[in-house]
């Protein structure tokens, strides 16, 4: 059909084909407006935006152009049409002509071969109980994840879960009770899970589920404890009774337990049925050692919740001392937790986790408010304690003035000076580059605090870099005083730490100095202070009191 408009859009041109197709007289269509006549409302102003884009010459033509046309009777068709312009003798647009082609039919046959594919589609690939990926699908992309992963050098994982007793509910109960139990379960672990995460129906009452891109191997822990938590929070409704589940899990890792995906299931599968033989309501890995190492992040992040609460955390105080003089110099403040059953935990089996999450922030001021306090005690009884130093997670000095405003009310409530206290960053941290951690640094230099960072050596710093931040003290870190006597490369870094500290006018000091050996290379070589079982273990406060009391 040919369809002529003006460049108002009223109807110029109406053929005999026209009129067939839009049900309309062509004497009743000439003259009217096309938009207002033959559009469906929602669609005129998209329509009209492109006819004014058409007739200004922002635009040619319009080819293979599809929209929904309303005939005089209400049907609705499918049109595609071609566009072009209508000129006049000295060159001025004057309309459109277009030609069009009824496409209802074949659009519609299109819909119903895609609706069949998607159908068929669905029966080979979809769980018709609950909806999710069946095994074929999975497997499918679980031999897609290993391509990636072998092409990117990546890591997955397979998590295997079967809900524990089954059987027992459908025997119990009915068949259509398990069906419901099953589709339950499938939207819990959908909850657990990321986008990019396959969750399938396994068989039965198993599913199974490919974790890609994973940066650590306690990610499916981090899964299965969100999981267990809405599991543990849902039951299931039975007449009067209300029933909990549980369930068992194994997990599988690549490339650690496996090359191929038959052998990844496979070896899920049996860390699940070694979680079945633990009891029940658990979950294992493939090997003893992530089960081991899986269970105690597990414990410590649960009971780190309520640590502070118990007030079971106390600071240990490690003197440092400049060895020229055999004189205290100052302490760092350690963290320690005491657990009812866990007994003394040290800080590198916990803070790594504190620092993951936002309990950091409260454990942080208590650390502050702490170290302030005994600073003060310290003084008030006419002691010397020096600068005691002070750890700062990252997590805190990233919250940036949030952090500064929290330590001037510390200040403020325990009376403490800044000159007092000493702050120290990791290197790691420090290097991030962060235009906030810089400026918060700044912020507590100004305020009066030394400021220095810790662990040096482990990191990859750069001078230029370093000459931004607000230093006064590099700390060289216990790795390289350890093999210092023995490992030419260590003695090496630490004397070019020593001199690269000198040049940029800070102070340096040695941690984990325990031989005499130790101190008398760092001595020879322009480190004076020092801190390490040489001179001092961390120590309680009524010790540090003591020794303090007696110049000890």
């Amino acid at each position: 059909m040919f369809i002529a408009l003006d460049r108002d859009a009223n109807i110029t041109l109406f053929n005999k084909k026209a009129s067939e197709i839009l049900e309309t007289p062509i004497e009743e269509a000439l003259g009217k407006n096309w938009f207002e006549t033959f559009l469906p409302k929602n669609d005129i102003d998209n329509l009209k935006s492109i006819f004014k884009q058409l007739i200004s010459g922002d635009i040619e033509n319009v080819e293979h152009f599809q929209n929904d046309v309303v005939t005089k009777k209400g049907d609705t068709k499918i049109i595609q049409w071609h566009n072009s312009l209508l000129y006049v003798a000295d060159g001025d647009v004057c309309g459109t002509l277009s030609s069009g082609e009824d496409i209802t039919k074949q659009h519609l046959q299109e819909m119903h071969l895609k609706e069949s594919l998607d159908s068929l589609d669905k029966q080979i690939n979809y769980d018709t109980l609950t909806g999710l990926p069946n095994r074929t699908l999975f497997e499918y992309r679980l031999k897609n994840a290993l391509i990636r992963c072998n092409r990117y050098s990546g890591k997955f994982a397979v998590i295997l879960i079967d809900i524990d007793h089954f059987k027992e509910i459908n025997d119990s109960f009915t068949h259509d009770f398990g069906d419901i139990a099953i589709k339950e379960f499938s939207k819990w672990i959908s909850k657990s899970t990321r986008l990019e995460d396959t969750v399938a129906r396994f068989s039965g009452d198993a599913f199974i589920i490919l974790l890609e891109e994973i940066n650590d191997d306690l990610a499916p822990v981090r899964l299965l404890e969100s999981l267990k938590r809405i599991v543990d929070n849902s039951y299931l409704q039975i007449k009067d009774h209300k029933l909990h589940l549980t369930f068992s899990a194994g997990i599988a890792l690549y490339p650690d337990d496996g090359i191929d995906s038959a052998m990844i299931v496979k070896n899920a599968d049996a860390a699940m049925y070694a979680a079945k033989d633990a009891g029940r309501n658990t979950y294992r890995y493939y090997t003893n050692e992530m089960t081991e190492l899986a269970f105690e992040r597990v414990m410590i992040q649960s009971n780190l919740r309520n640590a502070l609460k118990k007030r079971e955390f106390e600071l240990f105080y490690q003197p440092q001392y400049d060895v020229r003089e055999d004189k205290l110099i100052g302490m760092e403040a350690l963290i320690r937790w005491h657990h009812s059953k866990m007994g003394t935990v040290l800080p590198y089996r916990f803070i790594h986790i504190l620092e993951s999450s936002n309990l950091m922030i409260d454990v942080g001021e208590w650390i502050l408010q702490t170290a302030f306090k005994q600073c003060v005690k310290w003084h008030e009884d006419g002691f010397e304690p020096g600068v005691v130093s002070v750890n700062l997670a990252m997590v805190q000095l990233k919250s940036g003035d949030e952090l500064v405003s929290a330590i001037k009310k510390l200040l403020s409530k325990t009376r403490c000076k800044a000159e007092w206290i000493g702050l120290e960053i990791t290197e790691s941290g420090a290097m991030e580059n962060d235009i906030v951690v810089i400026e918060t640094l700044q912020k507590l230099s100004d305020i009066g605090f030394i400021i220095s960072i810790d662990d040096f050596g482990t990191g990859y710093s750069s001078l230029s870099y370093l000459s931004k931040l607000p230093l006064n003290k590099l700390k060289i870190d216990k790795s390289f005083i350890d093999n210092v006597l023995e490992n030419k490369n260590d003695a090496t870094l630490t004397k070019a730490i020593i001199a690269m500290a000198k040049n940029l006018n800070l102070e340096v000091i040695a941690e984990g100095v325990e031989l005499e050996a130790q101190k008398e290379f760092l001595l020879s070589n322009g480190c004076y202070e020092i801190q390490g079982y040489l001179y001092a273990k961390p120590m309680r406060e009524c010790d540090i009191s003591k020794m303090l009391k007696y110049n000890i």
